[in-house]
């Protein structure tokens, strides 16, 4: 998710429009369109763990939460996980990744960024043997 989204970005180009059909303006019709898009972020998300979920009981789901501009895309990853626990959700903890370089190509992260990634997971994983364990 783009944090400077506009009503010709296809993504929200249709919310936008239908936002201002019904009398809002432009930035409100923007605003309202990065929260659609934010609240469907949420929600799909929370579907594909649940489907993750369902096929794997025992397991225990880590959900990165990548830096953005504004911290969006954290933000947003935090929802997933709030919405999760609100439903029963116990296996399941937010990693942040911390600041990357994002130098790999597309902006991905640089091979820099998989240690430091890699470094966080395995820190984490290192405090809770249990995982581990299988409980």
């Amino acid at each position: 998710m783009r944090a400077s989204a506009t009503p010709d970005d296809p993504a929200v180009a249709g919310a936008v429009r239908s936002l201002q059909r019904r009398g809002l303006g432009r930035d409100a019709a923007l605003d309202e369109g990065r929260q659609a898009l934010r609240d469907d972020y949420v929600a799909t998300y929370a579907r594909f763990i649940q489907t993750i979920r369902a096929r794997q009981p025992q397991a225990f789901v880590i959900l990165l939460a990548p830096p953005s501009a504004e911290n969006e895309i954290a933000a947003q990853v935090d929802r997933v996980a709030e919405t999760l626990k609100a439903q029963g959700e116990t296996r399941l903890a937010v990693i942040p990744v911390g600041e990357m370089e994002l130098t790999g190509c597309d902006w991905h992260p640089s091979a820099r960024d998989q240690q430091g990634i890699s470094a966080r997971l395995s820190a984490f994983l290192d405090q809770r043997p249990e995982l581990w364990q299988g409980r």
